[in-house]
């Protein structure tokens, strides 16, 4: 991974398919796609009508910007180490991947002091509390529930996909804007004690941590 990768020429070298291109590629290279998902036919459907729900029309927050954001993603896991120090399995890293991927997917370009300023209908339905971060799990995962052929967990254990489950849900909840100075304080935390103790961190062993 690099972290000045340029994903709009990626995106015009795939003729605006970097999203899926990107992904699945990076899916391969850990074998995730046959250790977990187990249909790439069904992956592929999925992924394509992941792309095709981020608004083109956006001028940021579109499919582009979320195949670069799995770049970054996979940057902080191989190049900059956090899977070797977080000792991240397959479950983890697919959750970060897929995350990445998902996480701005319908978005309305409009943010969530917008909605909830103008009582819209994601507002009134996630009750004011990180709208649009809520709405990108819950797209994600009614299209793997009602679309045809892209139920791309159909064929893993209930382990898997409820460690899957809440990962995604922790990290695209994370991207809240409004939560930034309260994780950036706690990860300043954390760094402060480990340099003052030998409290290890991250610790692998607690989820908060990775």
């Amino acid at each position: 991974g690099q972290w000045n990768y340029d994903m709009r020429k990626l995106d015009a070298a795939t003729n605006g398919n970097s999203l899926p291109a990107l992904l699945t590629s990076l899916m391969h290279s850990h074998n995730l796609i046959d250790g977990i998902i187990a249909d790439a036919e069904c992956w592929k459907k999925f992924i394509e009508k992941i792309r095709d729900s981020y608004h083109a029309k956006n001028p940021y927050h579109n499919s582009v910007h979320a195949a670069d954001v799995t770049q970054s993603a996979y940057c902080f896991l191989k190049t900059f180490g956090l899977e070797e120090v977080a000792k991240l399995d397959g479950k983890d890293v697919f959750s970060v991947l897929f995350s990445a991927a998902i996480h701005d997917v319908d978005h309305p370009a409009l943010n969530n002091v917008f909605q909830v300023k103008t009582r819209a209908e994601l507002a009134i339905k996630y009750n004011d509390k990180a709208v649009l971060e809520n709405h990108h799990v819950s797209f994600a995962y009614t299209v793997i529930a009602e679309e045809a052929g892209c139920n791309v967990f159909k064929d893993i254990d209930n382990s898997t996909y409820t460690t899957v489950r809440a990962n995604t849900i922790a990290m695209v909840l994370s991207t809240d804007i409004s939560k930034h100075f309260e994780e950036l304080g706690k990860l300043k935390t954390k760094t402060n004690q480990q340099a003052t103790s030998d409290v290890p961190f991250p610790d692998p062993e607690k989820n908060e941590d990775k």
